[in-house]
């Protein structure tokens, strides 16, 4: 079989490096911005079923409109008594869309959809100048409608804006192989550190994947080429440390405390709970002593730790669509480059787009400490990118027999686990879909074995089509259904809206207040209407009543803000009205709680300081219930 020799693109005369600074030739200019319309239309549609999304970032975004401070660290409520557990990136965002167009459902979730759109027209970029639009159009859509996609640029985690900033680097580390400047490099680093900022060490995964791309796409001498890495990661590490640095200078007492961290410090954020915590596990206070449960089992239908999580449960039901699909694509790549010079481009992006994407999959594989399925969006971008080179490098190869059949088992044996999927599924229109796509694969794959060499491209493209479409039955009904709590997920099960297939588990449903009550909150003149267990619950209240809730032990409850007497000091001078109640540690739970590490968790004693302020609340006040809620009136 001869070596895939193809360039990539149009070769510009007089170009400052022989293979690389390419330039795609006829290609039709109406595609992306119809592309970017298109998906853009379709995240838009139903956005309001999603309310505010998750609470616990909604919550800071409005506090951010209220105080500068809040917005700067990214604090829950107006008087910066926590954070939320992840640098702020993503809440400044909206937080400034908030500042603009006012605080809304709209205007926490738009940037988000705008922060898709740009992602999918980002593949869809960078797989065109590689190959053609022809194959650039199948990854654009398959980063579309990928389930995990559609969840969360419909949703304010901060993983939307970590996705962006990723691709961002990819682009720019594409841009440094084919057009060498130091300006690329920087701008490829502060990319990497911006992701950095928005979910901490799960921005840095994919790092090494653009280093690996420099280093073996590029053609300058190794000592260049490693130059222009280290000047990236100069970039990364000054990007990501400027917030770190500010941590640093600001007096830890004049600032919120930093929410899960054990000791108010970032680096303990960082490793431990957002961090090897997260790997290894950890004690969380929703694991009680003699509780034999393992924590998936806890958390729904999410797989356990291991090889095959990604293709069981909502994992799979998320984004296991793409994966051996990529996977064939890598391969067929590599096999097709096989025996070219060392810096050939097609071969050094798919090995650079493998390590983004099997490092990300391997480390969500084995988180054993919190993981949500969502997570597996930051999968979509480089498995998109890897379809686009192997539907280009199939379509530009027409294949004997063997070649064939080996294509057309793959398409088979996709469509066979994508018509599985759809089976779990259990919602109005899961049968037809799974009827239409067998139908659709097996008239696919029998063309690419009948069909004349002359329509191999086209019935290869159809075949990809085909793929990037599978998922379209989810995403619709993603669109359709509400979403809420601090991990949406797409669940079997009995739908709340008929036709759909999303459903919301209790625990995820944020408590809803009575009109007469939030009306009660707005009449307090204090610094915190009030105060109430758990940074998610503060938000929720925030939002709904959009007065300052004081946040009592962080999200879990387990951070040691603010302490017993800082509270007692705010309650005697009138700062806060009301504590709701909500369902408390025991006693005893609180105090059997494990005192690990610094890096691994919060000591008993801070879960203990969250208990002793409900305490100190019940034996000084009578409970009473305004308008459906419990609360002690601390006036």
């Amino acid at each position: 079989m001869a070596v895939d020799t193809a360039p990539l693109g149009r070769t510009v005369p007089n170009a400052l490096t022989r293979r690389h600074r390419t330039e795609p030739a006829g290609q039709p200019h109406w595609v992306a911005p119809l592309l970017a319309a298109a998906v853009g239309a379709l995240y838009l549609n139903h956005l309001d079923r999603v309310g505010f999304g998750n609470a616990f970032y909604s919550g800071a975004t409005w506090a951010g409109t209220r105080s500068a401070k809040a917005w700067l660290f990214g604090a829950i409520d107006p008087g910066a008594t926590v954070t939320v557990d992840k640098p702020p990136l993503s809440t400044w965002l909206m937080t400034l869309s908030a500042r603009v167009f006012g605080f809304s459902g709209a205007s926490t979730l738009v940037p988000q959809v705008l922060m898709g759109v740009v992602s999918v027209a980002a593949v869809y970029a960078i797989v065109r100048r590689l190959t053609d639009w022809r194959a650039a159009l199948p990854s654009a859509v398959c980063m579309a409608l990928l389930p995990a996609n559609v969840l969360i640029y419909r949703y304010n985690n901060p993983d939307a804006v970590m996705n962006l900033c990723l691709l961002a680097a990819a682009a720019a580390s594409l841009r440094l192989v084919r057009r060498p400047a130091w300006p690329w490099a920087l701008l490829a680093g502060s990319a990497v550190g911006l992701a950095f900022l928005a979910k901490m060490l799960e921005g840095l995964i994919a790092a090494p994947a653009f280093a690996l791309l420099v280093l073996l796409g590029g053609q300058e001498p190794l000592r260049r080429r490693a130059a222009r890495v280290g000047a990236a990661a100069a970039a990364a590490l000054a990007t990501g440390g400027s917030y770190v640095l500010l941590l640093q200078i600001w007096p830890a007492n004049l600032r919120p405390y930093l929410g899960e961290s054990a000791t108010n410090s970032f680096l303990d954020l960082v490793i431990g709970y957002n961090g090897l915590a997260r790997i290894v596990g950890r004690s969380t206070p929703s694991a009680s002593a003699g509780n034999t449960e393992s924590w998936w089992q806890r958390l729904g239908p999410e797989g356990g730790p291991g090889p095959f999580r990604l293709f069981t449960g909502e994992f799979a039901l998320e984004s296991s669509w793409i994966l051996l699909p990529a996977t064939a694509a890598l391969l067929w790549v590599l096999w097709r480059r096989r025996g070219l010079p060392r810096d050939d481009l097609a071969r050094a992006v798919a090995l650079s787009m493998a390590t983004w994407l099997f490092t990300h999959a391997l480390v969500i594989s084995l988180m054993r400490g919190i993981v949500h399925p969502y997570y597996t969006s930051a999968l979509a971008a480089p498995a998109a990118i890897l379809l686009g080179l192997g539907v280009d490098a199939a379509r530009k190869n027409r294949l004997p027999a063997p070649g064939r059949l080996t294509v057309a088992s793959v398409v088979l044996l996709q469509g066979a686990w994508e018509v599985s999927l759809y089976a779990r599924g259990g919602w109005d229109g899961a049968t037809r879909w799974a009827a239409l796509l067998a139908v659709a694969t097996v008239v696919v794959a029998a063309a690419l074995l009948v069909v004349p060499s002359r329509w191999w491209s086209n019935v290869t493209l159809v075949s990809a089509f085909v793929v990037a479409l599978a998922p379209a039955g989810y995403a619709v009904a993603t669109i359709d259904s509400p979403h809420g709590g601090v991990n949406p997920v797409l669940q079997q099960g009995a739908p709340p809206v008929a036709g759909t297939v999303l459903t919301l588990r209790a625990k995820d449903r944020p408590t809803t207040y009575s009109p007469e009550f939030i009306a009660t909150l707005r009449s307090e003149g204090t610094p915190w209407a009030a105060a109430v267990r758990g940074s998610y619950e503060a938000a929720n209240l925030e939002v709904q009543a959009r007065v300052p809730v004081m946040p009592i032990g962080g999200f879990h409850g387990t951070d040691a803000t603010p302490a017993l007497p800082a509270f007692l000091d705010a309650v005697r001078r009138g700062q806060v009205r009301y504590y709701v109640i909500v369902p408390e540690p025991s006693p005893t739970r609180a105090a059997t709680q494990p005192v690990a590490p610094r890096w691994w968790g919060g000591p008993a004693a801070a879960m203990q300081n969250t208990w002793r302020i409900s305490e100190w609340a019940r034996t000084h006040y009578d409970a009473i219930t305004m308008f459906g809620t419990s609360v002690y009136d601390l006036s």
